[in-house]
């Protein structure tokens, strides 16, 4: 059977790949359905490595299908006895390194970025819901408050409050993220 890259690699981008988080964000302004919390919800509630680096997903998939096939890991096979029933890393042309597993099924390569890796931040889940809900709503990124943040966590994500009286780094330091994309 010929594979492609796109036929045997699985990559949650939605969870792992900052850039596909923001266009997600882009695209959905302003709106809220079941697809959209679904989306938030399949993000999960514990933590999660993040690639901030400028490689696409197509990108990402190509340099790691590249590898596999000039290694004859391309059979699902040889990929199985290559794993040994745990993980391996795999360091892309940017310097982030990426993980890679096995899973039954027709996508069986599944990756994602690795912990502590170079354009990788860690971050818990409800941290990147909390910010990606807050900005599908809010006009001015620069603007966001903890009353905003508690609006969205507590009516659309179901999750308690932020407090209000304390700095909250990580929920500041992604939405910087996010700002310095929109204004670049």
């Amino acid at each position: 059977m010929y594979y492609t890259e796109i036929d045997i690699i699985l990559f949650h981008s939605f969870k792992h790949h900052y850039l596909s988080c923001f266009e997600w964000v882009m695209k959905n302004n302003n709106k809220w359905d079941n697809e959209v919390d679904l989306m938030l919800k399949s993000l999960g509630s514990s933590q999660l490595d993040m690639y901030t680096g400028g490689l696409t997903v197509n990108d990402i998939k190509k340099e790691i299908y590249s590898f596999l096939n000039k290694a004859d890991l391309i059979a699902k096979e040889n990929y199985v006895y290559w794993i040994n029933n745990g993980y391996r890393e795999l360091i892309l042309s940017d310097g982030s390194t990426w993980t890679l597993r096995f899973l039954e099924r027709e996508e069986y390569v599944h990756i994602h970025p690795s912990r502590y890796s170079a354009h990788t931040l860690r971050i818990k889940a409800n941290v990147l819901k909390t910010v990606l809900c807050t900005l599908l709503f809010v006009e001015d990124w620069q603007k966001i408050d903890a009353a905003r943040i508690n609006e969205y966590r507590i009516n659309m994500l179901n999750l308690s409050p932020i407090d209000v009286e304390k700095e909250h780094s990580e929920i500041t330091k992604v939405i910087k993220l996010f700002i310095d994309k929109r204004n670049y």
